[in-house]
C-alpha cells in the first residue's frame, strides 16, 4: 500500500479554495506592508510638526522675497541697475546652490508710474525657470528696490510683496 498523504484525501474543489484563500491573504498582507513601509513620512506627520514646517516654510518665503536696493540717478539708469542687480542675486543663489543654475537672462521695464516713482517688473531665468520681481525706483532717494516675486504652493493663498517694492 503506497503512503498517501492527508492532503490527497482532501477533495480536489476543497483544496483549490484553501489555496485560493492562502494566496489572498498574502496579497493582502503584502499590500499592508508595502503601504505602511512606502517612505511617505508626510501621511504620518504630526499636526505640531506640519506647523513647524509651515512656519519654517514662511519664513523662507519672507526672506526670499526680502526688498533689495540699488542706486541710480534716472529711470533708465534704474532699469540697467535693475537688470544687473536682480542678475547678482540670481547668481548668488545659485553659486550657494539655492537655484538651480545658470543663469540665462534677466530683463527689466517699466510697468508704471505714481508721481515720481516708476514702478518696474524683472523677470530673470535661470536653468529654464522663470523667476519674476517687482521694483521701485524712487528719483529722491536715488536708489531702486526690487523683490522676488514668490507664489504659494496653493492657488488659492497670496503671498503679499513687501510694499517698499509696489507702487
Amino acid at each position: 500500500m503506497p503512503f498517501e498523504s492527508q492532503w490527497s484525501r482532501i477533495p480536489l474543489t476543497v483544496r483549490w479554495a484553501v489555496c485560493l484563500i492562502i494566496g489572498a491573504v498574502l496579497i493582502v498582507l503584502l499590500v499592508a506592508f508595502v503601504s505602511h513601509n512606502n517612505g511617505n513620512g508626510e501621511a504620518t506627520l504630526s499636526k505640531t510638526k506640519l506647523k513647524q514646517e509651515y512656519a519654517q516654510d514662511t519664513i523662507l518665503m519672507h526672506q526670499e522675497q526680502a526688498p533689495h536696493s540699488v542706486r541710480a540717478g534716472s529711470p533708465a539708469a534704474a532699469q540697467t541697475a535693475l537688470v544687473a542687480g536682480v542678475g547678482g542675486l540670481l547668481r548668488r543663489q545659485v553659486t550657494a546652490n539655492v537655484l538651480p543654475g545658470p543663469v540665462q537672462h534677466v530683463r527689466c521695464w517699466e510697468s508704471a508710474r505714481q508721481g515720481s516713482r516708476v514702478g518696474f517688473h524683472c523677470s530673470a531665468k535661470a536653468d529654464d525657470i522663470n523667476y519674476p520681481f517687482l521694483a521701485v525706483y524712487t528719483p529722491s532717494a536715488h536708489h531702486a528696490v526690487f523683490c522676488k516675486k514668490v507664489y504659494a504652493p496653493v492657488a488659492s493663498e497670496n503671498v503679499p510683496v513687501s510694499k517698499r517694492c509696489r507702487l
